[in-house]
């Protein structure tokens, strides 16, 4: 899976990280700015050798296959299904929770993940309501990375995986995410899913 990635040397992150908490600690006013907040903590995770996906971009550039249908889903790691809203102005809204009405806006309290107006161009300005619903299987986590990595409950993290088709099938290679910023995700674990659990998670959707 190719993915918009940004890296840097543990040394540049701990200076960075360090001259912003120096700053915090001498400016209330740039304390309180929720984009240096945003920075410090991406900074912070870069301390531990951690890539930062910028999924958004990501979204943009995998596109879509033959179908109209993004290439890639992204989803809160506790949901068993990912949903997809499909709008017409080619904004996208990926949710754990089934629709019931239009969804253009992602809900921050939902932990879902929106795409902007224009990111899938012009190829759902036609699409009828049942057509615009796409639906997913999200990947299960290993035992070993749910030991290592997940320190609070699943919903706090999320998951990005390549999709073929939205159809039952599972995925292959997903990514253990740890959301930063509204389009920034610190990677924590990555792996391949073996036949066994995919298996598992096909009995589990329809």
């Amino acid at each position: 899976m190719k993915v918009e990635e940004y890296s840097l040397a543990k040394i540049e992150a701990e200076k960075a990280y360090n001259e912003l908490k120096d700053l915090f600690k001498n400016s209330v006013e740039i304390k309180r700015k929720e984009i240096y907040r945003d920075l410090k903590r991406v900074y912070g995770h870069m301390t531990h050798g951690r890539k930062i996906i910028d999924v958004e971009a990501s979204m943009k550039k995998a596109g879509v296959n033959i179908k109209g249908e993004p290439n890639l889903a992204i989803c809160r790691a506790d949901a068993i299904t990912c949903h997809l809203s499909r709008n017409l102005d080619g904004s996208a809204v990926f949710s754990w929770k089934e629709f019931r009405w239009a969804q253009t806006r992602p809900r921050k309290s939902y932990g879902e993940f929106g795409m902007p107006s224009g990111s899938y161009g012009e190829l759902w300005k036609n699409l009828s309501w049942s057509k615009r619903l796409l639906k997913a299987p999200v990947p299960l986590i290993p035992p070993p990375i749910l030991i290592e990595e997940i320190k609070h409950k699943l919903k706090n993290y999320h998951i990005i995986w390549e999709v073929e088709e939205w159809t039952p099938e599972p995925p292959i290679d997903p990514i253990l995410l740890k959301r930063l910023t509204p389009t920034l995700f610190a990677v924590l674990a990555t792996w391949d899913l073996t036949e066994l659990e995919r298996a598992v998670i096909r009995g589990h959707v329809s």
